[in-house]
């Protein structure tokens, strides 16, 4: 987990899906390290902290209940394994074919790039003659 490098001080979590979840910039600014200066490229203001320690904790500095019901939240995740494996979880059944179209646009493409290819050589060739 990140809460255990102590001098972590900018964090990018930007696209990750659980930024889009409600208190998420705040829950990072209370759970990870106090040195943390900068949170998805904005820079964490006291005024934040503040926010965020009276969100989450109780007077005696224990977990407010909405805390303890984040830190209960499990996850959807396999609990065998917290690493990411390449290509692990992409449908590779699912992947897009190319269409009759895309294919017709690529032979064009390629087409018109001989054809500018034979006119350069032209041109190049006529050059010599002049």
């Amino acid at each position: 987990p990140l809460r255990q490098f102590d001098c972590l001080e900018i964090l990018s979590l930007v696209n990750n899906p659980v930024m889009s979840k409600k208190y998420a910039r705040l829950w990072c600014i209370w759970r990870l390290s106090p040195s943390l200066r900068v949170l998805d490229f904005e820079r964490v203001k006291q005024n934040e902290r503040d926010e965020a320690k009276r969100l989450f904790e109780v007077k005696d500095g224990t977990p407010s209940d909405l805390a303890n019901s984040i830190l209960n939240v499990k996850s959807s995740a396999p609990s065998a394994a917290n690493t990411f494996e390449p290509g692990e979880g992409l449908d590779h059944a699912a992947a897009k074919e190319k269409t009759a179209e895309e294919i017709q646009k690529e032979q064009s493409i390629a087409d018109l790039k001989a054809k500018i290819r034979d006119e350069m050589a032209q041109v190049e060739a006529m050059e010599e003659y002049i």
